[in-house]
């Protein structure tokens, strides 16, 4: 809704600048040069219609296809159709028109803290057993990879014990 407004204001100061420096008292040549403020907004909205009103266009279609803007980038579905997708008409039904549920959190509930809770270190140790670890991961795909000696990954990364 930001970018479409703002799309919107800068075709509406685009035009009530041009409105201006048409209905001035001189012919329209010396209007332009007389009116620098109008000029300034002129040239300065048409050139920001293009990248608000690109925008819009785009998370417009992206409404229309139901995706995110992640999901269109890196296009998740292998080529096949997009489950989400119900058609346009009610692609647009469901993002403006449909109620939003409530908040699943209590953000002002109390937490009962468990006095027996085992803090430990949240990072791996990186240094230690480098060479033992017997599964490895492809960063980039997500799978498991045995015996990846052929990886551009970095040496580190292949090394990980990812238990």
């Amino acid at each position: 809704m930001f970018v479409s407004t703002a799309t919107i204001l800068c075709s509406y100061v685009f035009g009530f600048s041009w409105i201006f420096i048409l209905n001035g008292k001189q012919n329209v040549w010396k209007n332009i040069t007389h009116d620098i403020l109008a000029d300034f907004l002129m040239v300065y909205c048409f050139m920001s219609v293009w990248f608000v009103g690109g925008l819009t266009a785009f998370h417009s279609y992206l409404i229309c296809t139901n995706q995110t803007t992640y999901e269109n980038f890196r296009y998740r579905y292998d080529k096949k159709e997009n489950p989400y997708n119900r058609g346009v008409i009610r692609n647009i039904r469901e993002i403006f028109f449909s109620k939003i549920l409530p908040s699943m959190n209590k953000f002002r509930s109390f937490v009962d803290e468990d006095e027996h809770m085992a803090v430990g270190s949240l990072t791996p140790n990186l240094g230690d057993n480098l060479d033992s670890s017997k599964e490895r991961i492809d960063i980039e795909m997500g799978a498991k990879v045995a015996g990846a000696s052929n990886c551009s990954l970095p040496e580190f990364l292949q090394n990980l014990d990812c238990r």
